[in-house]
C-alpha cells in the first residue's frame, strides 16, 4: 500500500487522504490501515476526505442493475471487501464526507453518507448498509390495499392492534421498526393527499364545465366548496390533507433531499433519510450556529436556535413560485402542523370539524 510505504519507509509524518467515487474505497481503507491499534499513538493521517463515494459496492450495483447483484458480487469476489463505511468509521482521524444526493451513478441510499447514518443510528453492521431493504409485510400490504396499517388485510386477519405512539428512546436511537413506521406514515399521508388533490381538481373542472354550459354558479378560485353536489366538510378535508402534505413534503432533511422526494424513492430510502437527519443533521446545525457565535461568547451561551435549521439563502422568496419552492426548516414544518391541528380536527366519520 502506497500510504503505508510513505509512512513506514519514506517517513512521512502527516498525510491528507482524498478519494473520489471508487477512490474513496482506497482512501478509507488506507486511513484504517494507518490507524494505530493504541489510542495513545497519534494517527499519521491528518485528514480523510471521502468525496462522493459509496458505502459498499454491492449496494451501488443493486440500485443500478437489480437487487440480485448484491449477493452475486460477493459470490464472485469472496475475498474482496468494499465496506467503505466500516473503514471510515474505524479510522481515528479528522474526516469529511462530501456527498451529492443527485449523483447519477451512486444512488443517495447507497452513498457513504447513508451507510454511516444507517449503521450509527440503527446500530447495525456496515456490511449490508445501503442494501435494498423490504418493508415489513404489514406496511407492504397496507400500501397494496391503499389503506392504513390497521385497515389492511393482514391486520384484519390477525386482529392486530394499532401500534402505540412512539416514545423518546432511552438510548436516543430509533429502531428499524420505528423508522419503517415513520416511512409508512409519510407515504400514506402522501397518497391520501394526492387523491384529495385530484378530487379538488375534478371539482374545479366540473365548475368550469358548468360555466361553459351557461349554468349559473358561485365560483371563487380558492374556494371549491361552492360545488353544490359536494359537502363542504369533504372539500375542507381534502384541502387540509393537501396542505399537510405540501408542508411535510418540503421538510428539509439537512443532508440533501426533502422528505417528499425521498418518499417517492421507497420505504428504505425514507429510513435512510431519517437516519441521516438524526446522525449528520446535528453537524449541519452546529456549522450554522458557529457562524452566529462570536469568539468572546461564553460556552454556556453557545446554543442552537431554530434559525440554524434554515438553510435558505437571503432573498429566496423572490425566486419562489407554485412550482419551485425552497425546502422548509424542520421547526417551521412542526409549527405549521401544530397550528393546523389547533384550527381543525377530524370527527368520528373522518370529516373535518372547526
Amino acid at each position: 500500500m502506497v500510504a503505508k510505504f510513505l509512512v513506514d519507509v519514506v517517513g512521512v509524518e502527516e498525510l491528507v487522504l482524498h478519494g473520489e467515487s471508487i477512490g474513496g474505497l482506497s482512501a478509507a481503507g488506507a486511513a484504517r490501515a494507518l490507524t494505530p491499534a493504541s489510542a495513545a499513538k497519534a494517527c499519521p493521517v491528518s485528514l480523510l476526505i471521502c468525496d462522493r463515494t459509496f458505502c459498499n459496492l454491492e449496494s451501488v450495483a443493486q440500485r443500478l442493475v437489480g437487487q440480485w447483484t448484491g449477493n452475486a458480487i460477493r459470490l464472485l469476489t469472496p475475498t474482496w471487501s468494499t465496506d467503505v463505511a466500516r473503514d471510515y468509521l474505524w479510522s481515528r482521524c479528522p474526516k469529511i464526507i462530501a456527498n451529492d444526493c443527485t449523483d447519477e451513478i451512486i444512488h443517495d441510499f447507497s452513498s457513504l453518507k447513508s451507510g454511516v447514518s444507517l449503521s450509527s443510528e440503527l446500530k447495525c453492521p456496515t456490511r449490508n448498509a445501503g442494501w435494498a431493504m423490504p418493508a415489513p409485510l404489514e406496511y407492504r400490504m397496507a400500501d397494496l390495499d391503499a389503506a392504513g396499517v390497521a385497515q389492511c388485510r393482514i391486520s384484519r386477519s390477525f386482529s392486530q392492534q394499532r401500534k402505540p405512539p412512539p416514545t423518546w428512546p432511552a438510548d436516543k436511537n430509533v429502531t428499524l421498526s420505528e423508522a419503517f413506521h415513520f416511512a409508512a406514515c409519510a407515504k400514506r399521508i402522501g397518497k391520501i393527499a394526492t387523491k384529495a388533490k385530484k378530487q379538488i381538481n375534478a371539482m374545479m373542472l366540473d365548475l368550469e364545465d358548468s360555466e361553459e354550459e351557461g349554468v349559473e354558479v358561485s365560483y371563487a378560485p380558492d374556494d371549491a366548496s361552492n360545488h353544490s353536489s359536494v359537502p363542504k366538510s369533504s372539500v375542507d378535508s381534502a384541502k387540509f390533507l393537501v396542505k399537510m402534505w405540501s408542508t411535510l413534503a418540503l421538510t428539509d432533511g439537512l443532508c440533501g433531499h426533502t422528505l417528499g422526494h425521498t418518499v417517492k424513492e421507497g420505504f428504505d430510502c425514507t429510513v435512510a433519510w431519517l437516519c441521516a437527519v438524526l446522525t449528520l443533521g446535528g453537524q449541519v446545525l452546529t456549522e450554522q450556529a458557529e457562524k452566529r457565535w462570536s469568539s468572546d461568547m461564553d460556552d454556556s451561551d453557545k446554543t442552537l436556535s431554530s434559525d440554524d435549521f434554515d438553510l435558505r439563502p437571503t432573498g429566496y422568496i423572490s425566486g419562489e413560485n407554485e412550482l419551485a419552492r425552497r425546502p422548509l426548516p424542520i421547526p417551521e414544518v412542526l409549527s405549521t402542523l401544530k397550528e393546523m391541528s389547533k384550527q381543525t380536527h377530524f370527527a368520528k366519520d373522518g370529516e373535518l370539524s372547526e
